[in-house]
């Protein structure tokens, strides 16, 4: 999983780069937004259950690579983010911290696999409970 990581860590960086050097004279943050999405953001989120980053140092990397992104679409290369303003201006974009997108990527795919939306079938030894064995229609 690190190698994977790492590799995709470096595919984003490199398309971020590429959308910087090609796209020089797209001003609009929205257009910017969506080929960051388009481009970048979508290197991350393929796949992202199988080669999710497990550790402290591989987060922080990626979540530079996004920071570097959300520079660019601001126009604010040369500003320097603390972690209360970098939250802030995702939140202007509409946009997430990758831990807490990988986290949503996360449930989004258990509840698919809980209610039989995915080819993915629980393991034999997760079994679904009723409501009546959990307790909640208890009647006395």
């Amino acid at each position: 999983a690190v190698v994977s990581t790492q590799s995709t860590g470096n595919k984003a960086s490199s398309r971020l780069g590429l959308l910087k050097r090609t796209l020089y004279f797209v001003k609009s943050k929205e257009q910017k937004r969506s080929f960051y999405l388009a481009v970048v953001r979508s290197q991350f989120e393929h796949c992202v259950q199988v080669w999710r980053p497990t550790t402290v140092v591989l987060n922080k990397k990626l979540e530079r690579i996004q920071r570097r992104a959300v520079k660019w679409i601001l126009s604010e290369q040369d500003h320097s983010y603390s972690d209360l303003e970098y939250l802030m201006r995702l939140r202007d974009l509409d946009l997430l911290p990758l831990n807490e997108r990988f986290l949503t990527s996360d449930l989004i795919l258990f509840y698919d696999v809980y209610n039989d939306l995915s080819c993915i079938k629980l393991p034999p030894y997760v079994r679904k409970n009723s409501d009546e064995e959990r307790g909640r229609f208890k009647r006395r």
